[in-house]
């Protein structure tokens, strides 16, 4: 299942990569902002509310059924459980697929490399003027008055004259970038347990949903099995 979501943000800014080399120095950067934004929400909506949602249905199911003088299913109830793990199921491939393709975006592009082709794309030539200048980007984010103290002491500053604004922006999507690749694959697994716990939570309402409808009295118990209720009357 491919999700268009995904695929549309990569298209747009994979869309003459080789032509703008300064493309290529932001795709790792905001496909990592993007993988950040897929964990989050997955996080805060599949997991803290739609699955939590199902298994208080699931639980409202069994309890609905033994409260009932003839102890009828909800049938209401149960048709809403099973729109929500299809759609819960859905979902979840849906945002694996995304995050898979962030990720891939993240390790698509070598960004030492695009550094000097973007320098070259904006008239730097090669040589020891582009070399002391990539020495002083690799200090790290120029926007960060720390790293511009120690970038002020370079030949970026001191030989070849270049005020702070000169490449700042470029300085910005370097790092962030580098940032982006050397935490990922960690985003990545985070991601992929949060998934592994989504499909728990469902699996858990579901089984509690069957037991609900199996159990003559609706209620189940996983050490004694079926709950007779006439047994505390």
């Amino acid at each position: 299942m491919t999700s268009p979501w995904g695929s549309a943000i990569l298209t747009q800014l994979a869309d003459g990569i080789q032509e703008n080399p300064r493309k290529a120095l932001i795709l790792p950067r905001a496909c990592g902002q993007q993988l950040q934004m897929t964990l989050v929400k997955f996080a805060s909506f599949a997991i803290l509310e739609s699955s939590l949602v199902m298994n208080v249905q699931a639980s409202g199911l069994a309890l609905s059924k033994a409260a009932h003088k003839n102890h009828e299913d909800d049938v209401f109830t149960l048709f809403s459980l099973i729109i929500g793990y299809v759609l819960g199921i859905l979902t979840a491939a849906k945002a694996y697929q995304t995050a898979k393709e962030l990720k891939d975006g993240i390790f698509s592009v070598n960004v030492e490399a695009a550094l000097p082709r973007n320098m070259t794309k904006l008239g730097f030539k090669e040589g020891e003027q582009l070399n002391d200048m990539l020495d002083a980007f690799r200090v790290g984010d120029m926007t960060n008055d720390g790293v511009w103290a120690k970038v002020a002491c370079m030949k970026y500053v001191t030989k070849w004259e270049f005020s702070r604004s000169a490449c700042m922006e470029t300085s910005a999507d370097y790092t962030m970038s580098i940032h982006a690749q050397k935490t990922a694959t960690r985003l990545w697994q985070a991601f992929q347990i949060l998934v592994i716990i989504y499909m728990i939570l469902l699996f858990r309402a579901a089984i509690q949903a069957y037991f609900s409808i199996v159990c003559p009295q609706g209620l189940h118990n996983m050490f004694v099995g079926c709950v007779d209720l006439s047994d505390f009357s």
